[in-house]
């Protein structure tokens, strides 16, 4: 199976050549300058790996590099500035796509704009598919199902302080620029600062929480009825990307060495209402938030390339713009990843059971 990987030259554009090659499968390095692509794919022990140049501005060449491979894994953001041209250069060249953004309002336009032509294409097309976005919005599915309706859910992200690359604070400073979201009613309206003060998994102490846009607000009422969808992260966490200003974030190291990239730790979590009372509560956490994200991205692009998505058309998984938990049977993916040091668990809901992973 052969994955092109656009912004192969990145740091979780390495990091998905890598697992691709890690996988037994054979990553194609798609960008637009040859000698970082070919450096990339050194570092990412890869080196005899394709490399393929492919500007944004230039839609065939992109069409061109995508045209002979199994899937397409963008690694390229900021998204809303640069995620376009590779995603229809993928639906024109009949190829799945998944993404590793986390930028809410791009999420929601793919995922309103492209759906018809991905569907005709005859392609699933899954943003999103990272640290949060990926399991965020499985767990909220598996979450929601604990009770016959819901009123409002809650998408957060508990992470703490830790390193970040040069990539994410570009892409948390143009989220912050834009301010949270909340879905209501089946709209996306401003955040209105109404949801939990404080928030933490169950059975542990809770820490102060703050309206950030993460995928989940864009992706989760796609699978969920639920009358608000709200998403929230660590007061400190927000008030360090709050404080990002153009000069300190190119300031910020492109790539993280192991060892800090290693010690970081990433934890959703859910936490649904039916309005009467009733709550159902989920998590799910795992290690090495940039590492785990080339694994879902590359795992979900395999998916996709193979047909092992959800039943669909000819049998061979649903086409459209598409949510995780749209695209992949929500426990089977997140029991993939526990092997990967994942952990999750969906608490009861009265007369129910607890899950845990």
């Amino acid at each position: 199976m052969r994955i092109a990987v656009y912004g192969a030259s990145g740091f979780t554009g390495r990091l998905s050549v890598a697992e691709v090659r890690r996988r037994g499968m054979t990553p194609v390095l798609v960008g637009r300058n040859e000698d970082r692509l070919r450096t990339a794919a050194v570092e990412s022990g890869a080196a005899d790996a394709e490399v393929r140049l492919a500007a944004l501005d230039a839609p065939d060449a992109l069409v061109g590099a995508f045209a002979d491979c199994d899937a397409v894994v963008n690694c390229a953001g900021p998204f809303t500035s640069w995620g376009g041209p590779v995603l229809r250069a993928a639906i024109a060249a009949g190829r799945p796509y998944v993404d590793t953004s986390g930028e809410q309002r791009y999420i929601r336009r793919i995922l309103d704009t492209y759906d018809a032509e991905a569907a005709r294409a005859g392609v699933a097309v899954v943003p999103g598919l990272a640290d949060d976005g990926g399991p965020g919005d499985l767990i909220a599915h598996l979450t929601a199902q604990r009770l016959p309706e819901v009123e409002e859910l809650v998408v957060a992200d508990l992470r703490r302080p830790g390193g970040a690359s040069r990539g994410t604070a570009r892409t948390m400073a143009t989220a912050f620029a834009d301010g949270p979201l909340d879905h209501v009613d089946g709209s996306l309206v401003p955040a209105d600062g109404q949801g939990p003060a404080s928030l933490g998994v169950p059975g542990s102490e809770e820490v102060p929480v703050a309206p950030f846009p993460l995928p989940g607000v864009a992706t989760v009422p796609r699978h969920v009825r639920a009358r608000r969808v709200r998403s929230v992260i660590r007061a400190d966490v927000a008030a360090l990307f709050q404080s990002l200003t153009p000069d300190l974030v190119e300031s910020v190291p492109e790539v993280l060495d192991d060892e800090t990239r290693r010690a970081g730790r990433w934890l959703m979590t859910v936490r649904a209402e039916d309005g009467a009372g009733g709550r159902a509560e989920g998590w799910v956490t795992g290690p090495d938030p940039y590492g785990l994200t080339a694994v879902i991205a590359v795992e979900g692009a395999r998916r996709l390339a193979s047909g092992e998505g959800r039943a669909g058309t000819a049998g061979r998984g649903r086409v459209g713009a598409l949510t995780p938990a749209q695209a992949f049977d929500p426990a089977d993916f997140l029991d993939f990843l526990v092997p990967y040091g994942v952990a999750w668990q969906v608490s009861p809901a009265p007369g129910q059971g607890t899950t845990t992973r």
